[in-house]
């Protein structure tokens, strides 16, 4: 997979730079809150099912946090920014397979690049941005002895066109409330929604994610998508020209 950022953001990188007069680096940390209804169907059923089999359920998957790192220019009006937000959460289960303990763990990816803007006064900004980026899950599953060691398997991925779309055009918005703390801090509230939802099928297997789970598809009403909306607390510092 490319991994390489789109030449826009390049551009955007290089107009921070090269025109800014108040250009800071940005590095901080986000948590949030995510329904994820159809994944914690999932693990619902899946509990219920194994009841007498698990030693541990699977928790319900809520809790996403991770690395913010950006760039942004700033004015005593307000500023503009570039931030690359890379979000995870990850659950387990653990029961016993003739005698021979095992775990199963998911992991979930919310990883966007976020270009946008605020306005600021009195230390306070309300702003928003355009995000591009995409939503990717795995899972493992293994004796517990040895774990560590077992590659984890890709359970949804955007199949490679939408990848490539969606390194160009934005797929949703993060709307913010910030307040400084000092001139080399900041906290701020955020909610972070997606216009398409996000279709839990392997790309290389062509299973959903239901498969992983139970070695059958299970017969909803619904398809198996899911918006990654989350809804959370950033704090960062602001390093560079204020």
């Amino acid at each position: 997979m490319n991994k390489r950022p789109a030449p826009l953001f390049l551009l955007i990188f290089s107009f921070f730079v090269t025109t800014s007069l108040s250009s800071q680096v940005i590095l901080g940390w986000s948590g949030g809150y995510a329904p994820d209804r159809e994944i914690n169907r999932n693990i619902y059923v899946y509990n219920t099912i194994n009841t007498p089999g698990l030693t541990k359920q699977m928790p319900e998957m809520h809790y996403y946090q991770g690395p913010v790192v950006g760039f942004r220019a700033a004015s005593d009006d307000g500023y503009l920014e570039l931030l690359w937000n890379r979000k995870w959460a990850s659950v387990s289960s653990e029961f016993d397979s003739s005698g021979v303990p095992m775990q199963r763990e998911l992991r979930s990816r919310v990883n966007t690049f976020n270009w946008g803007g605020a306005y600021s006064i009195d230390g306070w900004s309300a702003g928003m941005s355009f995000d591009f980026g995409f939503c990717k899950g795995m899972g493992k599953r293994a004796a517990k002895d040895g774990f560590k060691d077992r590659d984890y398997e890709w359970l949804w991925t955007p199949e490679h066109f939408l990848r490539l779309v969606n390194r160009i055009l934005p797929d949703g918005n993060t709307i913010w409330i910030e307040r400084d703390l000092g001139k080399f801090a900041a906290v701020r509230i955020y909610a972070q929604m997606f216009w398409i939802a996000t279709d839990l099928t392997s790309e290389k297997s062509g299973n959903k994610i239901d498969y992983w789970f139970f070695g059958s598809e299970l017969n909803y009403a619904n398809p198996m998508v899911q918006r990654f909306n989350n809804y959370g607390l950033e704090i960062f510092l602001k390093l560079g020209k204020s």
